[in-house]
């Protein structure tokens, strides 16, 4: 924790930042430095993530949408790391789009959701022995010989 990084947005995300700025541009309150969620404050101020944001906003937010009361901020994590594994992401670009400081924690994390690739194995396996070997160079000289 406390690392900047770089997290790509999707296109659907990006547009819908991009109107927001539009809109907020032609009522003539666009600045770069204002908070796309702000506080009770004001734009010019960061929204608290502590129990305000949790039983004003989140609450709110996960009734309005019709998901699980049950549901946490944090299970949006996990939803991404899941949606990204089925995608089939690579293990480590998973890594570092959630900003896990290890390859292992990520495993421990979220390896379950990853299918029994036994099958997987064995069939790469068999293929390779079952591939004919390359000659070596000095093996075709020989046999030319």
């Amino acid at each position: 924790m406390g690392k900047t990084r770089v997290v790509p947005i999707p296109p659907p995300l990006r547009d819908a930042l991009a109107a927001l700025a539009a809109e907020r541009t032609e009522a003539g309150a666009f600045n770069p430095q204002l908070y796309v969620w702000p506080g009770p404050e004001g734009a010019d101020q960061p929204m608290s993530w502590g129990r305000d944001f949790y039983l004003k906003w989140w609450k709110a937010a996960v009734a309005k949408a019709g998901l699980p009361s049950a549901l946490r901020f944090h299970d949006m994590r996990h939803t991404c790391a899941a949606l990204l594994i089925a995608a089939n992401v690579p293990a480590k670009a998973i890594q570092a789009h959630l900003g896990h400081s290890s390859f292992k924690i990520t495993m421990d994390t979220y390896g379950h959701l990853y299918e029994d690739a036994s099958d997987t194995v064995a069939n790469a396996m068999g293929a390779a022995f079952a591939a004919p070997a390359a000659p070596e160079q000095w093996n075709v000289r020989a046999l030319r010989g």
